[in-house]
């Protein structure tokens, strides 16, 4: 049996994964679920308030990892020119407000939903059903329940590691890589142990099948809306 190793997808090359989603819609005050706007800035350093009318920002949100991955948030509110986005950095339900001329936005009509006790995870999108499969969970580094959303995509050098072809980046998730340049991330993973896949594993994040990550790459788009259930 091969050995376990540890999916922080350290040194994985980040890739932009853009799908098309329509027209933008009207952004209205609140947001209803299961529908969410994803916001993608179009500038290098989202810059983020505390208060809409703050003179100056709190902080500013990068590439997540520094691999030049597009910066995308969801949109919790509006305040005429601003919005309030839930933030892809940690900690997790991190929120600022950002000003909509920095931003673009688009609908995102899709949901995966991860049930750890059962190992199963369920895509919809907004014709129905897009995925129900098994999924391996991780004891140390895979998500608490929670809601999160996906922040990058991620494209291992070697399709046939332990990362499998694609890896699915969540928000709000800390590195725990020490090492300068190089930024862990727990989310979904392929994997090259097709037996881990439906049970309780040794440590690691989400774990799906090759085939069944290979499907969703082409279709989700980022800021989708992830909802772990214990």
């Amino acid at each position: 049996m091969k050995a376990t190793r540890r999916p922080n997808l350290a040194g994985l090359l980040a890739c932009a994964l853009l799908v098309g989603c329509g027209s933008t819609p009207e952004l209205p005050r609140n947001i209803p679920g299961p529908g969410v706007l994803v916001a993608q800035a179009h500038v290098p350093l989202l810059d983020v308030f505390a208060h809409p009318d703050d003179p100056q920002p709190s902080g500013t949100v990068a590439s997540p990892g520094g691999r030049g991955a597009p910066i995308v948030g969801v949109v919790d509110q509006r305040n005429g020119d601003w919005l309030l986005l839930e933030l892809p950095q940690p900690p997790s339900g991190s929120t600022g407000w950002a000003r909509a001329a920095d931003v673009d936005l688009s609908g995102n009509p899709y949901r995966m939903v991860v049930t750890l006790h059962t190992h199963h995870i369920t895509v919809t999108g907004p014709s129905g059903p897009i995925l129900d499969a098994p999924v391996g969970v991780g004891r140390a580094s895979t998500p608490a329940p929670g809601r999160y959303f996906i922040d990058q995509l991620l494209q291992p050098a070697d399709p046939a590691g332990p990362y499998g072809p694609n890896a699915y980046g969540l928000n709000g998730l800390p590195s725990d890589v020490d090492s300068p340049g190089a930024s862990g991330v727990t989310g979904l993973t392929g994997t090259d142990d097709p037996q881990s896949v439906g049970r309780d594993i040794v440590d690691g994040a989400i774990r799906l099948r090759n085939e069944d990550i290979k499907r969703l790459v082409p279709v989700i788009p980022l800021g989708t809306p992830v909802v772990v259930n214990g």
